[in-house]
């Protein structure tokens, strides 16, 4: 990836940081204007989570369950598989409109509080483990 960054001549731009502590994410979210996920791979997507828990606004890949985190046009862009343009005209729009990534910043804090936060997380693991029971 780092070969690649140069040969695209964005290697000034991108920043391969390795291992991150958990106490430094806050900062490295705070100092993005929007997140990305390409990963067609996501189950859950906590790094997506953390992301919106720091009220960025988000685009994510339309596969499994980023459209459970990322409402398209709500808090964020969903883009197609592979759809590369569509993908990098979703990142101009939100850097390009300040006030409406600020928009779907706020409603990604929104969903993380009202739909994902851990008291709601418990009570839904505590209700399928109940239901398995029965």
């Amino acid at each position: 990836m780092k070969k690649l960054a140069v040969e695209l001549g964005v290697d000034k731009d991108v920043v391969f940081t390795g291992y991150l502590d958990e106490a430094l994410k806050p900062n490295l979210y705070n100092a993005c204007s929007v997140f990305v996920i390409a990963s067609p791979a996501e189950l859950q997507s906590i790094v997506t989570l953390e992301a919106m828990a720091t009220a960025k606004p988000i685009i994510a890949v339309d596969i499994a369950a980023l459209s459970e985190l990322c409402h398209d046009d709500e808090n964020g862009f969903l883009f197609p598989a592979d759809d590369f343009m569509t993908l990098a005209q979703k990142i101009e729009t939100i850097i390009s409109m300040p006030a409406l990534g600020k928009k779907f910043g706020d409603e990604s804090l929104n969903i993380v509080r009202t739909k994902h936060s851990t008291e709601i997380t418990f009570e839904k693991y505590e209700a399928a483990y109940g239901k398995a029971l029965e």
